[in-house]
């Protein structure tokens, strides 16, 4: 995306044409009817549709207010994501075994997720104008986080990594979890429907997400998933609690 281009003129241009063009062409090229293909790609285009159409609500009133945050980061498929897992694995020393798991520990902590695992994979997430949290305390884009928490729920969006204690980041005697993300937001109604289809059918997704960090495994020679395929749903459930709740 541009860096002058609005959350408003992104989803109406990028996010429209990625709709209508690569999701269709994958739903008709995946129709063996698994969880991981036709099923899941389906939801998917849903979920992009549905976040889309409250997205421009979300932006319209942002915009009477005065505040023209910029979408940093979407919707990202898993071939995108894995490349950037594999090239975070490589730098920081990934190899068999225990360096392996060390390197995935690391670039958790650091606050990327594998693919498959990642929200931005169901369309219902997105980032806006940083991924530094410091950034958010002051000035525009902290005027911006304070508005999105007195108000975005009333609009059905929530900010799923709040920090505290359920989410911490990985360390020696604490569940596994992402620390807080103040740029990070999420279409609630749509991104928790997702979050109970995993909650209900674990071992369905568990095998996708074999399949799929098989993969990327394979081509880089090393298993770079060894870790991660053990405290994955941690990585997930680890999130707000409902923000109508809040």
């Amino acid at each position: 995306m541009a860096p002058e281009q609005t959350m408003q003129e992104f989803i109406q241009h990028e996010l429209t044409a990625y709709i209508e063009g690569t999701l269709k062409q994958r739903m008709e090229s995946e129709k063996d009817g698994s969880l991981g293909n036709v099923s899941m790609t389906a939801i998917q285009l849903e979920a992009l549709s549905e976040v889309k159409r409250q997205l421009n609500g979300l932006s319209t009133v942002m915009n009477e207010q005065k505040m023209k945050p910029k979408i940093i980061s979407y919707y990202r498929a898993s071939h995108e994501q894995g490349a950037k897992w594999s090239m975070n694995f490589e730098s920081r020393g990934g190899g068999p075994g225990k360096k392996g798991e060390r390197a995935e520990q690391k670039i958790l902590g650091a606050g990327f997720t594998a693919p498959g695992i990642s929200r931005h994979g169901w369309g219902t997430d997105f980032d806006i104008e940083s991924t530094d949290n410091a950034k958010f305390k002051r000035g525009k884009q902290g005027k911006q986080y304070d508005w999105l928490n007195d108000n975005a729920k009333h609009l059905g969006f929530c900010q799923p990594y709040k920090g505290g204690r359920m989410q911490r980041v990985e360390s020696a005697g604490r569940k596994a979890g992402i620390g807080e993300e103040r740029w990070h937001w999420s279409y609630y109604p749509v991104s928790q429907a997702l979050l109970d289809l995993v909650t209900e059918f674990p071992n369905d997704v568990q095998e996708r997400l074999n399949q799929l960090w098989q993969t990327f495994s394979d081509k880089k020679g090393v298993d770079m998933f060894q870790h991660v395929s053990t405290i994955w749903q941690d990585l997930h459930l680890n999130v707000a609690g409902n923000p109508f709740l809040q």
